[in-house]
Order: structure tokens, then sequence, then C-alpha cells
């Protein structure tokens, strides 16, 4: 044994108190505790004027506004303000920016006939599963009494056949637009493109910010379904040639690299959920991710496609890999269950290639019949939207181990129409009320502190 001896009772103090220190380190940890702040950045009124924005009611008697919202790199607004066929762009203080029509070509569209008669079939097939299967939501196509038609110049005329398509989801490139005078106007030939999503027509297409159409692509099944029975009636007489289908989401690569859509197709005998890849605008679009759900409650799992999932949501990550919550293991899977729940859920992280690299599970807290991902960032850091049917529903924020690091619950009363994660971790979501509409920024930040080892984590 090695006996210190020390010749000052200062010295044996010190020593005692650098005991005691290392002591208490050993017993503390770093910690990271995050707050949540919010500030409205877009407010309006209904209506059809600048700055405001266009509501109706769904098909299943819902109301329906705005449908999307993104942001560019300085913090620039853009509100799909769909039932006005338009797209707004405001500055980070709110100020409006721009109006831009949604571009005419974009898509042979829809009437609101064709879109409810769509919803007609899609709703009844999303429930030939049985028991817990999470799923995406499949929201009501807009009807609108009121709905502004475009007339001809010269003569007044309605132009019915160049409606612009009704805008589902958005989503920029990289960039960020300039003002470019004192007025306030922005150069609409520069900064990103808006990538819009109709997805009611399948279709997705790249605009400016003047509202000049740069491409258009039908990412829908090549072939349209001939004879598509009543998926509710199965012995009624068969409905003409049509697309029964809903495009749900919409993701960009980080540097540009590609699209990610998600959507349903009703074929006679099944509905097809996929995941859709579009490497560039003339490319073959390529299935990552593709399941059926058969009119008897099965599930077959598409193994040929590089992502063996029965996918509920999928984002990209600012890395660029895949997050996706499933309801079953992949195929191959030495899992029997998924362990999917409504309290906890298993997110698969894939490269865009179909290889795996991870696997978590996350703590809800809350019932959660529907989790729709967001997005990850460059810390790591999860953004979901948690709940159930008929509820205002939890924005949640999980760490890169899958806690829980901080969430804000929706009031009653707010329709959260879409959730939008900026490159700089910045988090947008559109909501909408009886008295009008706001888009609010969501900011995360984290801030280290000691705390003892064996305490829970926050």
């Amino acid at each position: 044994m090695v006996v210190l001896k020390l010749k000052s009772p200062l010295a044996a103090v010190a020593l005692a108190l650098i005991v005691v220190l290392v002591t208490g380190l050993s017993l503390l940890r770093v910690d990271t505790a995050w707050v949540m702040r919010s500030e409205a950045v877009v407010e309006g009124q209904w209506g059809s004027g600048s700055g405001e924005f266009g509501r109706g009611a769904g098909a299943d008697g819902r109301p329906r506004g705005p449908q999307a919202v993104a942001a560019d790199a300085s913090g620039n607004v853009v509100v799909a303000d769909s039932l006005n066929y338009r797209l707004q762009i405001f500055d980070r203080q709110g100020r409006l920016l721009e109006v831009v029509p949604v571009p005419a070509g974009a898509a042979t569209p829809q009437t609101e006939d064709d879109r409810a008669a769509a919803y007609g079939l899609l709703r009844p097939s999303l429930d030939w599963g049985t028991g817990f299967r999470p799923r995406p939501e499949v929201v009501a196509p807009a009807r609108s009494s009121d709905e502004p038609v475009p007339v001809a110049k010269d003569t007044g005329e309605a132009l019915s056949a160049t409606r612009p398509p009704y805008v589902t989801d958005i989503d920029l490139s990289a960039g960020a637009w300039r003002v470019r005078n004192e007025a306030g106007r922005i150069d609409p030939g520069a900064g990103p493109e808006i990538y819009l999503l109709a997805g009611w027509e399948g279709i997705v297409a790249a605009t400016d910010a003047g509202g000049n159409l740069r491409w258009s692509r039908d990412l829908s099944t090549p072939e349209r379904f001939l004879n598509l029975p009543d998926p509710s009636l199965p012995n009624a007489p068969p409905e003409p040639e049509t697309w029964a289908g809903y495009l749900i989401d919409l993701d960009t690569f980080p540097g540009d690299k590609g699209l990610l859509v998600s959507g349903y197709e009703l074929q006679p005998d099944k509905l097809v959920y996929f995941v859709r890849f579009l490497e560039a605008a003339e490319a073959e679009p390529q299935d990552l991710a593709s399941y059926e759900l058969v009119r008897d409650g099965s599930i077959r799992i598409d193994e040929a496609a590089p992502i063996g999932l029965e996918v509920e949501s999928v984002a990209v990550a600012d890395s660029g890999l895949l997050y996706i919550v499933a309801a079953g293991p992949p195929t191959g899977s030495p899992a029997a269950e998924s362990g999917a729940s409504p309290f906890a859920r298993d997110i698969w992280i894939y490269t865009r290639e179909g290889r795996e690299k991870g696997k978590l599970q996350i703590d809800c807290g809350v019932y959660t019949r529907h989790l729709r991902l967001v997005g990850v960032d460059a810390r790591g850091l999860i953004y979901a939207r948690l709940g159930g049917p008929g509820t205002p529903g939890t924005l949640a924020v999980f760490d890169e181990k899958g806690r829980r690091a901080a969430s804000a619950a929706l009031p009653e009363g707010v329709e959260a129409a879409d959730a939008y994660l900026a490159r700089d971790g910045t988090l947008y979501v559109s909501l909408a009320t009886a008295e009008g509409y706001q888009v609010v920024r969501f900011e995360v930040r984290g801030h280290s502190r000691l705390v003892w080892r064996w305490a829970g984590h926050h």
C-alpha cells in the first residue's frame, strides 16, 4: 500500500477536495436539454385577395384550406394556396413578396367531382386491413362552390380546360430568393425551383417563382386501370376507365439529388402503396418500396423492391438516408413481430439503394393512430406528428437514440394541414382555424447540463 505523507494541512485539504471532485464527476454525466420555441410568421384571413387564403369543404365534410408549406434557405415561406390555384411567398417576417399562379400546363386537372369520386373509391379500400395497421392519412379533396375559374382576357369566357391542378404538397430545391428592389419583390427567375405535387392527378412538376413551368412528370402507374370496380360494392357494375389514386407526400434529397414520392393506387383487386424515387426530370421513376392491401385484409410486400417494408411514413434525412415508420419488419428478417403499437413505434433507416443502416424504437408517449415523419435534421433530431383521426395532434422531436427530446401539443379547434422541416432544422407548421390561417415557425435548441448518471433522459 502506498501512503502519502502530506507536510501541510492545506495540501491535505486540497487532496480531499480533488478526491471529492473526481468522485462527484464520476457520478454525473452530460445531458442535453431541448427547448422548443414557436412564433407565428404568416397570418391571413379566408378569401381570394393577396395575403388571403382559400377555404372550402372536403368530400368528407371537413374544411380544407392551404395544403402545404415550405421554406427556403433564408426563411422565406411558400404556402400552397390550393383552392385559389396559386402559391404565395412571404419573407421571414411574414411580408408578402409574390403571388405565383400554379402553371395550368402542369397536369391535366381533375374536376371537383373527379377528385371526390376517386376519394370515394380509395376510402373504403383503406379499411380492408384488419387490426392495427398504421397507414398514411389520405385527406378528402377540397370542394368549394366559390373556387375561382380562370377566364379568357379577351372574351371573359371560362377556361375550364386550362384550370390549374389542385396542389397537395410542395418542396423546394436548394438556395434562397433575393429581394431585388425597394418594393420588396423577388427575382422570379433566380432562387430555388418549387416542386409541386398534384396528388389527385398523380403529377409532380417544377416551377419558378414567376409561375413558369419548368417540367412535369406523371408518377402514377403508366397503365391506366380499365373497368375499376367500386371496392365498397363488389357486385356493382365497374366504373368507367379511370385512375384512382393519390400521391401523399413529396420530399427532396439533399443537394437536389432527386425526389421521393409516396402514394396509393387502386387496382381492380388490390390497393397498392408505393414509395417512388425520381432521380431527374427525364429519368424513369423507381419503386423503392411497395406493398399490396388485398380485399380479404391480407398484406403482400413486394420482395423485389429494394426496401421490403410495409411503409406507413417516410422522410429523407439531412444525411440523405431514409427514415421509415413501418408496421412490420423487413422481408426475411428473423424478427417475427415488429413490436409496433400505438405508443412505441419502430423506425428503420435505409440508404436510397435499399441497404439497411439501423433501427430505432421511439416512445410516442401518447396514443398515435397515425405517425407522420416530417424530417431528420443535421443534428440527428427526428421530427414527427403524432395523433389520431380527428385530434389536433402533437409535434414531437426525438433524439438520435429515439428518446423524446421536446414536444408541443396543438390546441383544440386547429387543423394542421402540413409540417415542413427546413435544411437549417427549423420546423414550419401550417395551421387553420375557423377565423383564419397561420404558418408557425418552431425552433428546437439544446443546451448541455450535468445530471446524475442514474437520472432519466429528457
